[in-house]
């Protein structure tokens, strides 16, 4: 796990804000030293840096302090939408798909049932009737659990079409393999799988929409990301960032590299296993056939009785999100969580589950 000295298992488990370590949370303790400061500077360079050498090897990286949400509409700031398709499958994608008509009359919204993923081939056959200016993933929707396949869905894409893939990857960047050729804007909050408090985002910008950007006159000055682009090359920032947080990736970023990001990805996936095995053993089920590496959302009728059962005994995981919230509860197996900490969750639930559920 991720430069862990902590000894005592972690007892948090939701699926964002995620676990965050002491070591982390240190680093936000940190004085404070100006942001036009050339130690500011170098540290920003730094992150940049990484980002670029530990994720996509191409395109821009951008750290804004700012939501998730706001990526998400100055995703279209920056750009002329014309046609924009919308895969949606759950409450996130639900929201970037509201967020879309804002800034187009054209949005198409193509929609899977919760728990469902899109097919290459359904993204094939509604290229073939119309083309897109915009098409929009969320690659693992945090509210069902659910993986869209990003990889071949961008590949059917490329081959279709030349519309920018656009990913919300605020559940899988740092805990799941990502493939960034195809991809011309990506953007993640760091308080999931990054396991940072939440505060920051990461974009990732390829060269064809920093092109685009430019090229668009203006229309924000908060959300003109060609802007903030041109301050990022110096190390500064279009305005006052979150210091504390820059110093915390930094930290963290520095010991993901030295983890390894194979061997960060090949953790989460055997803590997927490790949940898939204990599930079946407790007779329970997935709310989806298609499970991220990152987060398990299953079915149980006392979803809510469990998880307060849960917190009474100082552990914490998620309820159901929306309208899933009295049938479905949450584990994060994401971040820096360890699969002896998930062990220790899973046993104690075995526990209860045993001892209150079962007759």
């Amino acid at each position: 796990m991720t430069g862990k000295t902590q000894t005592i298992p972690i007892q948090y488990f939701f699926p964002g804000p995620a676990y965050v370590r002491p070591e982390i949370l240190a680093q936000m303790a940190r004085p404070q030293i100006p942001h036009r400061s050339k130690e500011f500077c170098a540290i920003h360079l730094d992150i940049c840096q990484i980002l670029t050498d530990l994720f996509s090897q191409r395109g821009t990286w951008l750290v804004v302090t700012a939501s998730s949400t706001y990526m998400m509409e100055a995703c279209f700031h920056n750009t002329t939408p014309t046609r924009i398709l919308a895969l949606v499958n759950g409450a996130f994608a639900e929201r970037w798909a509201r967020i879309a008509h804002f800034f187009c009359n054209d949005v198409v919204e193509l929609r899977a049932a919760l728990g469902e993923v899109f097919s290459p081939a359904a993204i094939s056959k509604i290229l073939q009737e119309k083309k897109f200016s915009h098409i929009l993933i969320t690659h693992s929707e945090t509210s069902t659990g659910a993986l869209n396949p990003l990889a071949q869905l961008c590949q059917t894409i490329r081959q279709k079409s030349d519309a920018l893939i656009c990913v919300d990857a605020v559940s899988s960047l740092g805990g799941v393999a990502i493939d960034f050729t195809s991809i011309d804007f990506l953007f993640a909050g760091v308080q999931k799988a990054m396991a940072l408090p939440p505060g920051i985002t990461l974009t990732y910008l390829s060269d064809r929409y920093l092109e685009m950007a430019q090229a668009v006159p203006a229309k924000s000055f908060y959300f003109d990301l060609a802007m903030t682009l041109q301050k990022a090359k110096d190390g500064y920032t279009q305005t006052t960032p979150s210091a504390p947080h820059f110093f915390a990736l930094q930290k963290q970023l520095h010991d993901m590299k030295e983890e390894g990001l194979a061997n960060r990805l090949k953790r989460h996936l055997a803590m997927l296993q490790q949940t898939e095995a204990w599930v079946a053993g407790q007779e329970l089920g997935y709310f989806t056939k298609h499970p991220a590496p990152t987060v398990s959302c299953l079915e149980f009728a006392k979803s809510q009785e469990l998880v307060q059962d849960l917190r009474n005994q100082g552990f914490t995981i998620g309820g159901g999100y929306g309208e899933l919230g009295a049938r479905t509860f949450r584990i994060a197996h994401m971040g820096d969580v360890g699969v002896s900490d998930l062990n220790f969750l899973l046993d104690k639930m075995s526990q209860i589950i045993d001892d209150k559920y079962k007759f």
